[in-house]
């Protein structure tokens, strides 16, 4: 009996040692596992890094050699259609966005901030709920606390839930207009054709960069004021390698009057010295996005062939994996 008992025991001890040894091999593959998910992480962080770095070096060398731009592709990466390319286990796109294909919300506080806000609410609809965005984002920018008609300063804003500060000062980033008026997660989203520019002065169109999707930028440059027909063929008329000058423009365009040629000029630039360069990198189900905002200088507005003598990137801004 006594001998029985032993042998029990025994095999109880056996079953035991063998349940922790399962426990500690299934242990040690779990963090196997998470170890190499670990390390494939790290490695798509670095491969994104130097990707980021590639792609930045790519557009400095794309806005600072003349070669460039006298070849259509050029032009065509200037209105957004992206570069993709695929490598082994993922791809990559890099996308530039012209900033002066959309319009400048710190023109609200410049010398023709009336005149912004004329043209904003044409863009907008020109009804209330374009009356109080832009009396919302004038008073979000300016300094003076002084609430308009239709807006908000941080009187209001401190009784909200969160409460929060309107930024007096220029908007940095087009993430603040989710902040403006009743907090709204998705209000940047629904406007594509606003930015923010470091710069207050009147904003301008850059012609070749438009598509026919961003006539009606056009037309609220103007303020209805010149015929659609007119404006349309700024974005139709135009060569694929752009134009390169007034007098290209001019030609294209067909025959007008000098005044009419002298008002749609000053709403309007060929080389443009302010963009964003947006990167996607994919790489085994993982997807790694980021965005800069760079500064061309040295350009000539009016000369589009003209390349830019120093590019400068003046923020990032990551998304999370």
């Amino acid at each position: 009996m006594g001998a029985k008992q032993q042998q029990g025991a025994a095999l109880l001890m056996v079953l035991v040692v063998l349940a922790m040894l399962a426990g500690g091999l299934a242990w040690l593959v779990q963090d196997g596992r998470q170890q190499v998910d670990s390390v494939r992480l790290v490695q798509q962080r670095v491969q994104a890094r130097a990707m980021e770095t590639a792609g930045l070096a790519f557009a400095e060398q794309a806005l600072k050699d003349p070669a460039w731009r006298t070849s259509p592709l050029f032009w065509q990466a200037l209105r957004g259609q992206p570069l993709s390319y695929a490598f082994a286990g993922g791809s990559a796109a890099l996308r530039i966005r012209d900033l002066h294909s959309c319009f400048n919300v710190n023109t609200l506080i410049g010398e023709e901030a009336e005149r912004a806000g004329r043209q904003l609410r044409y863009l907008l609809g020109d009804d209330l709920a374009a009356q109080r965005l832009g009396d919302a984002l004038a008073d979000w920018i300016d300094p003076d606390n002084q609430a308009r008609l239709n807006g908000a300063e941080s009187d209001q804003y401190l009784r909200q839930s969160p409460a929060r500060l309107a930024a007096n000062q220029m908007m940095v980033d087009m993430s603040e207009l989710n902040l403006l008026l009743e907090p709204d997660a998705r209000r940047q989203t629904r406007y594509p054709q606003l930015c923010a520019l470091p710069q207050t002065s009147g904003w301008r169109l850059n012609a070749n960069a438009l598509s026919l999707e961003q006539l009606p930028l056009l037309e609220a440059m103007y303020e209805g004021q010149v015929s659609r027909s007119l404006l349309s063929r700024i974005i139709t008329a135009r060569p694929a390698g752009g134009y390169h000058d007034a007098g290209a423009l001019r030609q294209a365009l067909g025959a007008m009057d000098d005044a009419t040629f002298a008002r749609l000029s000053e709403g309007l630039l060929l080389n443009s010295g302010d963009f964003v360069l947006q990167l996607e990198f994919e790489q085994d189900g993982q997807v790694m996005r980021s965005e800069f905002q760079l500064r061309a200088r040295g350009i000539v507005q009016w000369h589009a062939l003209v390349p830019a003598q120093q590019v400068q990137v003046l923020s990032r801004s990551p998304q999370p994996w």
